[in-house]
């Protein structure tokens, strides 16, 4: 790492000046198959006839953590491996033994927690693109939390959201100790449009404002249906069948016609189709179920009751999807968003700490963007890694997973 040539010359003389001994790093470094030192050294230059003139020497590159021993390279492997592969820091720790690398799970834990607060930045910047997407699906799902000192868990919780509408289909998680129903409003206290979620109460205080409206889930009020097998099987099916037809309705919106057709005439048809067809498939469905009650068709305290009561509670908020070309008929998004991260918790089991969930919540926010825009993680990663302590905060959307894969390419 050489300064530049102009420097290595007495300004006073214009003689070159003398290299002498310098400065030395050695960084663990990885690349896919090998781990390998990297090392840098910093020569200094000085003027024997001038030795007050000053030692001339190149400034370190820029790095994710001053002064560290790991180069962000093995950083990135490090938190590929936790959120891409699901392979827990202890299990890394024995493969790395195993090649004759002592690193403990503790020094595992700290770069992957340094990792999560140099990228913290690039988290913040997609939750506040998703925010103002005005389309947004949320879902949440069960993961443990290790009480410090007691060897126990309590159950905290991971909450995903997703960028709707026409924002980029970025994947926003984030850790809490609870499940408890500000969490999701201090995330979304600055949002104004379209919610996709689940049936949670928590989100009620959300939707009682006037410029936050609720896009109920009929994926979840199907299932409660599939699952009520002691109704009259005619009842049940026609039930479903008419769930099966709206859903047949979604596939022609945007399976009909040339794969190139313009944005515009897309949501013209979802628009049209959705008034003239789906709007009174669920009306006829509301009247069915209301029928079968009066009819005393449906046993009480049945599941099948109880899959019609929780169809109903729902009510117009069923039918928010129909309004806007945008919106979907259910809450799949952040469902299909979420299911890594339960497949991750089977090996990893429980978070050790509190910055440790919240570190799993940047790093997998990416991770995961990464892969729903057809990024490479670990490169992604590397190079981010390496450039986001001098990157212009001004530019900091250039190295969004979506803006890096364009610049890449």
């Amino acid at each position: 790492v050489e300064p530049p040539e102009a420097q290595r010359i007495d300004p006073e003389t214009g003689k070159p000046l003398k290299r002498i001994e310098g400065d030395r790093t050695v960084r663990l470094a990885y690349r896919p198959g090998s781990y390998y030192l990297k090392e840098y050294h910093y020569p200094k230059y000085v003027n024997p006839d001038r030795p007050l003139a000053g030692v001339v020497q190149a400034s370190a590159p820029d790095s994710a953590v001053l002064g560290g021993s790991y180069d962000e390279s093995f950083m990135a492997k490090v938190v590929h491996d936790k959120c891409a592969k699901h392979l827990p820091l202890y299990r890394q720790a024995e493969e790395l033994q195993g090649l004759g690398l002592d690193i403990s799970r503790q020094t595992l834990s700290r770069i992957y927690i340094q990792s999560a607060e140099v990228l913290l930045p690039l988290w913040q910047l997609m939750k506040d693109r998703i925010i103002d997407a005005g389309v947004i699906f949320t879902d949440d799902t069960p993961v443990n939390l290790l009480e410090k000192g007691r060897g126990k868990t309590k159950t905290g919780r991971m909450w995903v959201y997703v960028g709707g509408g026409n924002s980029p289909p970025y994947r926003v998680f984030e850790f809490t100790v609870d499940r408890s129903k500000k969490r999701p409003k201090k995330f979304l206290e600055n949002f104004r449009g379209y919610i996709h979620a689940d049936a949670y109460k928590g989100y009620d205080d959300l939707f009682e404002q006037d410029d936050v409206h609720e896009c109920a889930c009929w994926m979840h009020v199907r299932r409660k249906f599939v699952e009520a097998t002691d109704a009259p099987p005619e009842l049940r099916d026609e039930v479903l069948r008419m769930i099966r037809h709206l859903y047949m309705y979604e596939r022609f919106i945007w399976k009909a016609g040339p794969a190139d057709m313009p944005v515009h005439e897309r949501h013209e048809l979802a628009a049209h189709i959705r008034e003239k067809k789906t709007a009174p498939l669920i009306d006829r469905l509301f009247e069915r179920t209301k029928q079968a009650l009066l009819k005393r068709e449906v046993l009480p305290g049945s599941a099948f009751d109880k899959a019609i009561a929780y169809m109903r509670n729902l009510g117009d908020a069923l039918k928010t999807f129909t309004e806007d070309p945008y919106l979907k008929p259910d809450n799949g998004e952040s469902e299909r968003a979420i299911r890594p991260l339960a497949i991750g918790r089977k090996n990893w089991l429980f978070a050790g700490c509190k910055k440790g969930g919240d570190a799993t919540g940047v790093l997998l926010s990416l991770v995961q963007t990464c892969r729903a825009m057809g990024v490479e993680p670990f490169a992604y990663l590397e190079d981010v890694l390496r450039r986001i302590s001098s990157h212009p905060a001004s530019r900091l959307e250039e190295l969004l997973p979506g803006q890096w894969k364009k610049a890449d390419a």
